[in-house]
């Protein structure tokens, strides 16, 4: 406890005695849009069994990374209620990845790529360039529902992709794929030998599709939204998502964004903390972001390295009731 409050202490001193730059040009309630994370090459270490290196998004339960292969950009979703559950170690148990949405954009094989995310509230955005050609794919995931918006748009050529949601190969799993109306789902269980069984359900729709075929049209932008549900808080996980993907339209999904930088802004406002060191400081906010996307639901806290993106996480990605778990906290 002692060293809990020596560190709260040396951060409100920081705040309160350096009238720097930082403190000069942004309001503390402004301080948050001040920062961004950049990349200027595809993220080298997403997927890992360790922690990644790619753009971290999320609401406290459903959690998503992004990386970038030459096929395409990959999405790693995961749900922090989302594992294996067995009393055993040897990667017998442990948090799991829920799936993998697969973007393919025609004619971007091996595109340069970079990407930027603002920290006030988690919007990510891709940017795949191949000689005359680009794409901007924009991502959030809802920070009061258990939803994600993907937004692809260019200002050149119209412009063919393919989408798929898949998983890992993995014999101690039970996945399910299919496509109801239009609508792309994924199942994936782990019921055999365990303590607990688990289950989560994953729907993708494509807004304003008229035929089988996905084209990004300049001046236009192709809207994607996926929701994420496991067993432990719908009955039926499959079901509620098929249906809430389904009832979502252009008025709501403006309501949700909405409500989405809502949240933001009052996580945001119930602290703030101003410094000279503007590493320093942009480190202070980074953490309380990354809080906020990994770790709001108390019966699931998230595993040992917050994003999950294989089925093989080090450590077996468990609760270590030491420092490790403890540190995010009052670090």
């Amino acid at each position: 406890m002692k060293n809990i409050r020596l560190i709260v202490a040396i951060l409100l001193i920081a705040g309160k005695s350096t009238p720097g730059r930082a403190q000069k040009n942004a309001h503390p309630a402004d301080q948050p849009p001040v920062f961004k994370n950049s990349w200027i090459k595809p993220p080298a270490h997403t997927p890992n069994d360790v922690s990644i290196d790619g753009p971290l998004m999320g609401n406290g339960d459903v959690t998503m990374s992004v990386g970038y292969g030459e096929n395409g950009l990959r999405y790693y979703l995961s749900k922090n209620d989302f594992w294996r559950l067995r009393s055993k170690a040897d990667h017998l148990s442990g948090p799991r990845v829920v799936g993998y949405l697969d973007i393919h954009i025609e004619g971007l094989d091996h595109a340069d790529f970079a990407a930027e995310q603002m920290i006030r509230n988690g919007v990510t955005i891709c940017h795949l360039r191949k000689g005359d050609r680009k794409v901007v794919v924009k991502s959030w995931v809802s920070a009061t529902e258990n939803l994600i918006f993907i937004e692809c748009s260019t200002t050149h050529q119209m412009t063919p992709l393919s989408v798929s949601l898949s998983a890992p190969d993995n014999k101690q799993a039970a996945l399910k794929t299919g496509k109801t109306n239009n609508i792309y789902w994924l199942t994936r269980a782990f019921a055999d030998s365990v303590d607990i069984p688990t289950e989560v359900a994953v729907a993708l729709r494509i807004l304003h599709r008229r035929d089988d075929t996905i084209r990004v049209v300049p001046g236009k932008k192709l809207l994607m939204v996926l929701a994420v549900e496991s067993r432990f808080q719908k009955a039926q996980p499959l079901s509620y998502v098929l249906n809430r993907v389904k009832e979502l339209d252009d008025n709501s999904i403006i309501k949700l964004k909405q409500d989405h930088d809502h949240w933001w802004d009052g996580y945001w406002r119930k602290s703030s903390v101003t410094m000279e060191d503007m590493v320093l400081m942009k480190a202070y906010y980074q953490g309380l972001y990354t809080m906020a996307a990994c770790s709001r639901d108390p019966k699931f806290p998230p595993g040992i390295f917050g994003w999950t993106t294989t089925d093989r996480p080090a450590w077996n990605g468990d609760y270590h009731l030491n420092y490790n778990f403890e540190a995010p906290f009052y670090g």
